[in-house]
């Protein structure tokens, strides 16, 4: 690619390597991009991104479509090892079929590259079937999906938003559009345990006493033995339920730690999503429980 004023591009500068087929465009002067020219290729451009949050190592490829994997692969495999997994987003044209990316069948270079994304731990990104190869020749229209965005699982959290952009160029591949979450999400604090009551400074003889005492106010022996269906058993396993909470709660004092555990990736809207399947699933209308 020829450069653009504002523009950076990074891409093979090695002039005697054959025809550049990979670059990456940086149209941002303030993103901080750390060139890797010792693992760039003519079909493959590594770069890393840094941000405030995140160190992401960014790869823009093409895989030859009458050329064997194998050596696009093994570079790939030499990113990893020479950068390492983290952080890792890789995206371009795989000439290679796969359902996981959307194509309506899978052939032998699809699963050669899913295997080896598996091995390298990257989860495909692709939603959805719009083609990302959208092409018109003597009057007949060829699509497919052979470009294939995909990240390492730490970076799921912060890839967000992946679409297929048509019209947006005059190429015949359609463009790709995907967000970055450039902030740490601040998570929210959940308790480590579930724990109530400190069994630690437990009075057991009072608590034998109570239980003893609640069983035998509350639920009869012949009540249990003529149990027949599921709504009486829940009965008795409720009664039981309340009868240890509330000897519990007489004979054992509760747990006064206010240590919580705080998970980055936990976000109020995963919690909203959360408590809406729980809803779903307590609603008879809305449960798919047998």
């Amino acid at each position: 690619m020829r450069g653009y004023q504002g523009v950076r591009i990074f891409q093979s500068a090695d002039a005697g390597g054959g025809t550049v087929k990979a670059a990456i465009a940086v149209f941002d002067a303030d993103i901080n991009v750390t060139q890797y020219p010792q693992l760039t290729t003519q079909n493959i451009v590594v770069v890393g991104i840094q941000t405030h949050a995140w160190k992401i190592t960014l790869v823009s490829l093409y895989f030859e479509p009458e050329t064997p994997l194998g050596p696009y692969l093994e570079r790939l495999r030499g990113i990893e090892n020479e950068l390492g997994p983290g952080g890792l987003i890789v995206a371009g044209d795989v000439n290679a079929w796969n359902i996981w990316w959307g194509s309506s069948r899978t052939d032998d270079r699809g699963e050669e590259v899913l295997g080896a994304f598996d091995q390298l731990g990257l989860q495909i990104l692709n939603r959805g079937e719009t083609p990302t190869f959208d092409v018109v020749r003597g009057h007949r229209r060829y699509t497919s999906c052979v470009d294939v965005t995909a990240c390492a699982a730490d970076m799921l959290a912060v890839v967000d938003d992946w679409r297929v952009l048509e019209d947006l160029t005059g190429s015949d591949h359609n463009g790709i559009e995907f967000k970055l979450r450039i902030e740490k999400q601040k998570g929210q604090n959940i308790k480590r345990t579930t724990r109530i009551f400190n069994t630690k400074k437990a009075n057991w003889r009072q608590f034998h006493e109570k239980l003893s005492q609640f069983l035998t106010n509350r639920l009869k022996l012949e009540e249990i033995e003529i149990i027949n269906c599921t709504s009486k058993l829940e009965q008795v396993i409720s009664t039981y339920t309340q009868a240890i909470v509330e000897s519990a709660n007489n004979s054992i004092p509760k747990k006064r730690t206010k240590q919580k555990l705080t998970m980055p990736w936990w976000s109020e809207e995963l919690a909203k999503l959360k408590k809406d399947v729980a809803t779903k699933e307590e609603d008879p209308l809305c449960s798919t429980r047998p």
